[in-house]
C-alpha cells in the first residue's frame, strides 16, 4: 500500500478509529517502516475535507494526531542514533565507512549546520532518516533543541499537506496529480534551496580563506 488511493481507503475503513491508526503509523514510521508520511497526511486531509459530519473538526483531528505522530517518529529515530549510534559504528562494515576521521568532520557539520539541516531534512523525504539518526549519534544537538526545531517544521509540513489533502475534493484523478505536481514541486524547491545553500558556504569560505591570506600577506 502506497499510493495516495490506497491510504484515502484504508483511513476510510477504519472510520472514525482511522487517525487514530495513522497515528501509530506514523510513530512507527520512527522505527524504519518503508512508509510514505507525505502520501499519508496528504490521504489524511483528504478523508478530513470530504466528511460528511464536520470537514473543520475533522482537520483538526487529522493534524493533531498526524503532528504527534510524525514528530514521535522522528524522536524514535533521533534516540536510535543517540544510544545504538556507538555500538553501530562498531560494526565491520560501518566502521570502515565511519572512520574516526569522517565522523569528526560530521560532529563538526552538525555543531554548525545542524538546525539547517533539520529543518531541509523535514521536507525533503529521503534525507529525513540519515539526518535524523546521525543528528542523535554526534551527539552535537540536544534533544531538547532537536524536539523545539523538528517540531516547529512539522507543524508547518503537516499543516501544509492536510489543507492541500482537504482542499482537491474527492476526484481520485484530481487527487492524484494535485500529489503528484505539489511533491514534485516541494522536491524542486529544496533542490534550489540546497543548491543556493551550497554556493553561499562555499563563497564564504572562499572569501575567509583570501581574508586570512591577506593579513598573513600584512603581518609578512
Amino acid at each position: 500500500m502506497g499510493s495516495v488511493a490506497d491510504w484515502i481507503e484504508f483511513i476510510r475503513s477504519w472510520e472514525e478509529a482511522g487517525y487514530v491508526i495513522i497515528f501509530l503509523i506514523l510513530c512507527c514510521c520512527g522505527l524504519g517502516i518503508p512508509i510514505s508520511k507525505d502520501a499519508v497526511l496528504f490521504a489524511a486531509g483528504v478523508v478530513a475535507g470530504i466528511s460528511s459530519d464536520s470537514p473543520e473538526a475533522s482537520m483538526l483531528t487529522a493534524f493533531v494526531l498526524c503532528f504527534l505522530g510524525v514528530v514521535i517518529g522522528d524522536c524514535m529515530m533521533y534516540a536510535e542514533g543517540r544510544f545504538l549510534g556507538p555500538g553501530i559504528q562498531k560494526i565491520r562494515p560501518v566502521k570502515y565507512i565511519l572512520t574516526p576521521k569522517r565522523f569528526a568532520q560530521l560532529q563538526k557539520c552538525y555543531r554548525r549546520y545542524g538546525v539547517g539541516m533539520i529543518l531541509f531534512a523535514r521536507f525533503v523525504p529521503v534525507s529525513r532518516g540519515p539526518v535524523y539518526i546521525f543528528c542523535g549519534m554526534t551527539r552535537r544537538i540536544r534533544f531538547s533543541k532537536f524536539l523545539i526545531v523538528n517540531s516547529a517544521a512539522t507543524l508547518v509540513y503537516t499543516a501544509m499537506w492536510i489543507i492541500i489533502g482537504a482542499s482537491v475534493g474527492n476526484n481520485i484523478d484530481l487527487i492524484a496529480n494535485a500529489f503528484d505536481g505539489f511533491k514534485t514541486m516541494l522536491l524542486v524547491i529544496s533542490v534550489l534551496v540546497l543548491t543556493a545553500a551550497v554556493l553561499w558556504l562555499l563563497l564564504r569560505n572562499r572569501r575567509n580563506k583570501e581574508n586570512r591570506n591577506n593579513r598573513h600577506n600584512r603581518n609578512v
